[in-house]
């Protein structure tokens, strides 16, 4: 395994993260942020078997930041002002 200060600069520059296995064998994940206010907030990540599974991990960054993006709004705008 990478050494944990040398993966997150490599996430920092990509703005996501891809595992094989880390924590469960044959279970792969990508994850990106959720920002709040300019500053990293949480994450939001998918898993799936690697075994049944194996697309482009970078197919389906631009899904997640596009559903980041839309978690973000949901916090920053108040319900009322969201019309919901």
């Amino acid at each position: 395994m990478r050494h944990r200060s040398a993966a997150l600069d490599e996430v920092g520059q990509l703005g996501w993260a891809y595992t094989v296995g880390e924590y469960d064998p044959g279970v792969a994940t990508l994850a990106v942020p959720v920002f709040l206010r300019d500053e990293p907030y949480g994450s939001l990540s998918v898993g799936w078997s690697a075994e049944r599974f194996d697309r482009d991990p970078a197919d389906w960054v631009d899904l997640l930041r596009d559903v980041s993006s839309r978690i973000r709004h949901r916090l920053t705008c108040p319900a009322a002002r969201r019309g919901s």
